[in-house]
């Protein structure tokens, strides 16, 4: 019992952000009935954007999906970018940082996930071009090592090396030393 309480308690103050998710930046507070929809959806919007960063196409989605007028949301968006807080290349670098750390992702699984969130095919060659390249032959060494260990056989290695985006040339070059 208590405990529904205490969730529909969080809910509500998720729900109504009584201050902005971002720091130095104003929620637009509801005023004529034709603004209050653009103003929740600029504030759904920062919202999101706080919690972390987003593709263009990637916010908008969000909020159509959320059921936003696709004319509130594109005046969002205008206006968030007027103020800087969509920048693609940021954002691509972001996640491209934080797929390899966390994922061990490499190479064109990379450009497949930034193009899959939104990001611009030439954008996401250019960030994931940015990379250290000879890094991931180190990658593909210590992933076999580590691999082999556990008893894998070459083959199964090659499939998941290839799967986290390691080009077939390092693939062969780390299975072979």
């Amino acid at each position: 019992m208590l405990g529904s309480a205490i969730s529909q308690v969080r809910v509500a103050k998720r729900d109504s952000f009584p201050f902005s998710p971002i720091r130095g930046v104003d929620m637009l507070k509801p005023g004529v009935e034709g603004e209050k929809d653009f103003k929740a959806c600029y504030n759904k919007a920062l919202h999101l954007i706080s919690l972390r960063s987003h593709f263009t196409r990637e916010l908008e989605a969000k909020l159509l999906q959320r059921e936003f007028s696709s004319e509130d949301v594109a005046r969002t968006l205008e206006q968030l970018a007027d103020k800087g807080f969509l920048d693609e290349q940021d954002t691509a670098r972001q996640f491209v940082a934080a797929r390899r750390r966390r994922l061990g992702e490499v190479g064109i699984r990379l450009i497949q996930e930034l193009r899959k969130r939104g990001a611009d095919g030439d954008l996401a060659a250019q960030v994931v071009g940015e990379l250290d390249q000879e890094g991931d032959l180190e990658r593909a060494r210590s992933a076999v090592e580590r691999l082999r260990a556990r008893g894998s056989d070459d083959d199964r290695i090659a499939r998941r090396l290839s799967r986290k985006g390691f080009n077939k040339g390092d693939i062969l070059r780390a299975l072979n030393t």
